[in-house]
């Protein structure tokens, strides 16, 4: 009796896995693209995340059409490489897994409480939220983000507290959202994790708050000439 194959399909960019996926219906429809054999969904084109028709059947997983990963990396102005190394993202479940030493990097540079402090949901949710805009998945939830913290050995006493007093992040029932008003600050926190260094979240976090004690003083001068 011979033992069933476990198949898994990989996407590289040169040497660095940058997506994987263990879904046979995604590997079955490669492989009869490959082989110029029909599918089970027939051969009706769908939209990709950019609004072009693709070849991919409607019901396809939608990340490999667009190469999700080479559009995260663009929109934090980082590396493919550098993407794949700090958390792997995938297309199912828990669809990252955070990277030891980027993790280690943002505890020793993030103090645990004050202006400056991330909680870890805040950056499991933020990554999430940024990696389902670019390779056009479903809205996470908290619980997707409880998941990529247990998968990567992490953990957050007070998952929805965190994210939900996250100025960048929104919570909308159930979903994790990227506050569009605040985006500029998602992506600054998934630059310095992938890049292992805080110190341009530390400076812009550092002028915000000089802004804010400027506009403070401000307004207590004006009460006090009224």
């Amino acid at each position: 009796m011979s033992a069933k194959a476990n198949l898994r399909l990989i996407l590289q960019a040169d040497d660095k896995v940058v997506a994987e996926s263990d879904d046979p219906r995604l590997w079955q429809l490669v492989l009869a693209r490959l082989y110029g054999k029909p599918t089970e969904q027939g051969d009706q084109p769908c939209r990709d995340d950019v609004g072009n028709v693709s070849d991919a059947p409607a019901d396809s997983p939608p990340a490999l059409s667009a190469q999700p990963t080479a559009a995260f990396a663009r929109l934090i102005a980082v590396s493919p490489e550098e993407v794949a190394g700090a958390f792997r993202p995938r297309i199912e479940l828990p669809f990252l897994t955070l990277d030891p030493h980027s993790w280690e990097a943002y505890r020793r540079q993030m103090p645990p409480r004050g202006p400056h402090a991330v909680g870890p949901a805040a950056i499991a949710g933020t990554l999430l939220a940024l990696w389902g805009k670019a390779a056009n998945l479903p809205d996470f939830s908290i619980s997707d983000v409880v998941a990529v913290l247990r998968a990567s050995g992490a953990r957050d006493n007070f998952p929805r507290r965190t994210v939900k007093n996250c100025k960048w992040l929104q919570v909308d029932g159930a979903k994790v959202l990227v506050n569009p008003a605040r985006i500029s600050h998602a992506k600054c926190v998934a630059k310095a994790f992938c890049k292992s260094d805080w110190s341009e979240y530390h400076a812009t976090v550092a002028v915000e708050h000089a802004r804010g004690r400027r506009a403070g003083n401000t307004s207590s001068l004006r009460k006090v000439v009224r």
